[in-house]
């Protein structure tokens, strides 16, 4: 008995010694195992299709370190297709598109180009060129060819067949480059070493180098792929651009202007208006007639350009040292019959109509030897706002190529009338050398009684125009006219019609009727109002008048904000003393 609780003992002794040295081993084997994991870097790869869940099929486009996720290139014949929408946002919001025509048009400041689907040929400034891949149009999409883009945008793309990834870079801007310095480095998808490895990358391989985050550098290699390269992997080396800017398009020198420029609005209505003996007074100060000779043919709605202009108001205004910019406009002649919107969206909402305009404007430059052209259009719509923005994008180039003078009159975009603001002042105003600030009619027919052009309105027109437009291409817009008001009250209502007079005429009409004429600071004219019995009905008249001290304070206006210049609406309307002060004040 003795002998076996020994052997017992024994036993237990020894079963007792096996499992601590096997619990010691679990523990050596867990700790080994945790510190393998914890510390040692995870070596397994993973297909980069699978770990995104991405179609292996489909091209996948890369815009310098970012992987879009909606866009997918086409891919024919080893050629890149790119999406219109995705062209539109990341290379050329200008890009245009008439889904009628089919055709889609690129702007530079020298070029117009345009493109429609399936041709090999495009159209530069309206010479036909050969176009070595078509572009696409299918179900209903559009899609560009990669060397087209690169050919005429400061990008690069590169495409690796093998993993479908197209990688666009902007070659306008600096790119930090780098290089596999190790035998060996492994691109991860995080930036940690037990990240999933998506590429092993050999000596030498170059990549683009974007943030670092900790010991590791966001990257894109040449395949296109991004990831995360550990910073002893790699060195860096000499950025890349930006590239050199190409040289800048020579121009034809536009006729120049000594000081301020000095315009007028000189309405026409008909040929023998342009002859009339007035229109060959020049006053002192004067650079710039801005004759209304050009309008639509309403009758025909396809961009035909009426015109009376006349040959030898221009040779006669050249003579005498001026220049001459003719107005086209989008009034109807028979408004009731055609409206003014109606002319507009005829001849601007279609490419084939904006070309055909275009091209008359430039024969009619050429015919009659105009040192520009003033666009003025009233009547815009919203919904035709993208196109009225296109047809000075497309109008430019051809006006900077025979260095000519593009102005366009827009309304005060003040609070009361910012229902304007879809004309895109910004946008038209990159297109245009001069834009004129037509700062009056604060009040007109079916308003309240009220001043032309109060100094607060002017000087918010003025201030809202130069948070878009620079101030070496805004002209103020005045007034040389007067306005005169009559009140009545119809049924209890306050009515109220208005006549527009010349200035010495506004004021005649107030003192011969022995009105009281008092300035007014705020407003920054006089006023004066007189009542009247008319057909046995009591009436009253009012006037803001506009004058040369009226006149003298928006000029200060101009001078304040330094902008390009005057002009005024309309030649005839003014009195003498007006020159005076625009020379002074320009010159």
């Amino acid at each position: 008995m003795a002998h076996q609780r020994k052997t017992k003992k024994k036993r237990r002794k020894k079963n007792k010694s096996w499992t601590v040295w096997v619990t010691v081993l679990i523990l050596l084997g867990s700790a080994g195992y945790l510190g393998a994991y914890f510390f040692m870097p995870n070596d397994k790869t993973w297909e980069f299709h699978e770990y995104f869940d991405l179609d292996p099929n489909a091209v996948t486009m890369v815009v310098r370190d970012t992987r879009l996720e909606d866009v997918h290139p086409l891919e024919r014949n080893e050629v890149i297709y790119f999406p219109y929408a995705f062209v539109k946002e990341y290379i050329d919001d200008t890009l245009f598109w008439d889904d009628d025509a089919l055709t889609a048009t690129i702007t530079t400041r020298d070029k117009v180009l345009r493109l429609t689907a399936d041709s090999t040929t495009y159209t530069e400034n309206g010479e036909p060129k050969e176009l070595t891949q078509p572009f696409l149009y299918i179900e209903d999409k559009i899609y560009l060819p990669s060397d087209f883009l690169t050919r005429f945008y400061p990008i690069s793309i590169a495409y690796d067949s093998a993993v479908k990834i197209a990688a666009m870079d902007y070659l306008n801007e600096r790119r930090d480059m780098g290089m596999v310095a190790g035998r060996t480095a492994n691109l991860r998808y995080k930036p940690d070493k037990k990240a999933f490895i998506e590429e092993r990358l050999d000596l030498g391989a170059r990549m683009n180098v974007y943030q670092k985050e900790g010991d590791y550098a966001r990257v894109r290699v040449e395949s296109g792929l991004l990831g995360y390269l550990h910073l002893k992997d790699f060195i860096e080396m000499t950025p890349l651009g930006p590239d050199s800017e190409p040289a800048p398009v020579e121009f034809p020198s536009r006729k120049s202007v000594q000081g301020k420029i000095n315009l007028v609005f000189d309405q026409v209505f008909s040929p023998a208006d342009s002859a009339k003996p007035e229109k060959y007074i020049f006053q002192d100060g004067l650079d710039v007639l801005a004759p209304t000779w050009f309008s639509f043919d309403i009758e025909t709605l396809n961009g035909d350009i009426i015109s009376i202009a006349d040959s030898d108001y221009v040779r006669r205004a050249h003579d005498s040292g001026r220049q001459v910019w003719a107005l086209l406009s989008d009034f109807s002649a028979d408004a009731a019959r055609v409206r003014n919107s109606d002319v507009n969206h005829a001849v601007l909402s279609r490419t084939r109509i904006r070309e055909r305009v275009i091209a008359q404007i430039m024969d009619l430059i050429s015919r009659y030897d105009l040192d520009g052209i003033n666009i003025d259009f009233e009547y815009l719509q919203p919904e035709d706002a993208a196109y009225y923005s296109q047809f000075f994008r497309e109008l430019a180039p051809y006006m900077r190529a025979k260095g000519k003078t593009l102005s366009v009159d827009v309304y005060n975009p003040v609070p009361e009338k910012y229902w304007s603001q879809y004309y895109n002042r910004r946008a038209v105003g990159e297109c245009v050398d001069y834009m004129i600030v037509m700062a009056y009619d604060e009040h007109t027919n079916g308003t309240e009684s009220g001043p032309v052009a109060s100094l607060p309105f002017v000087e918010a027109g003025i201030a809202q125009t130069l948070e878009e437009v620079p101030k070496d291409k805004v002209l103020l817009g005045l007034p040389y006219y007067a306005r005169v008001w009559r009140e009545e009250i119809i049924d209890g209502t306050l009515q109220n019609s208005l006549k527009n007079y010349d200035m010495q005429t506004g004021y005649e009409q107030l003192a011969d009727r022995g009105a009281q004429l008092t300035w007014d600071t705020g407003i920054g004219a006089l006023y004066g109002e007189y009542a009247a019995v008319e057909d046995d009905k009591a009436v009253t008249y009012k006037v803001w008048l506009e004058d040369e001290r009226s006149i003298e304070e928006k000029l200060k206006l101009l001078r304040k904000y330094d902008l390009a210049g005057a002009v005024g609406w309309k030649r005839g309307l003014e009195k003498a003393e007006i020159w005076g002060l625009l020379k002074r004040y320009l010159k």
